[in-house]
């Protein structure tokens, strides 16, 4: 299949997933578009209750993978749809759950000064 517009990406991925299951490598290839790009779509859809995805066992190696499937999975909490500007903005849930790291480097503290909060270095 040809690219299609970035406009009707949603839809066409929807169509595709109502004819059956299939992983986003798949549906990348159909549409024209970056894996990355048709997961982000994907993500949306679960979101909204349009589609959902199974883990299975990788058929070519110890690993798994997911297959996508259209409408919502059983016992999902359907979510309102989001704005273009929410569905924009990446989110990265790690960056936000490391802790932080209450000490300073000394090598760092001796070239750049000391980037402790309070001015004080460790040892």
């Amino acid at each position: 299949m040809t690219k299609v517009s970035i406009e009707q990406l949603i839809a066409v991925i929807e169509t595709l997933l109502q004819a059956g299951p299939r992983p986003a490598a798949e549906i990348a290839r159909a549409v024209g578009y970056s894996e990355s790009a048709v997961r982000k779509r994907l993500e949306q859809l679960a979101h909204e209750g349009r589609a959902h995805r199974v883990r299975i066992k990788s058929d070519n190696g110890p690993g798994l993978c997911y297959i996508w499937h259209y409408g919502a999975a059983m016992g999902a909490v359907i979510a309102q749809p989001l704005s273009p500007e929410q569905a924009a903005v990446p989110h990265q849930p790690t960056v936000h759950t490391y802790p932080a790291i209450n000490r300073c480097d000394p090598l760092v503290a001796a070239l750049f000064g000391s980037a402790c909060q309070d001015g004080t270095t460790t040892s």
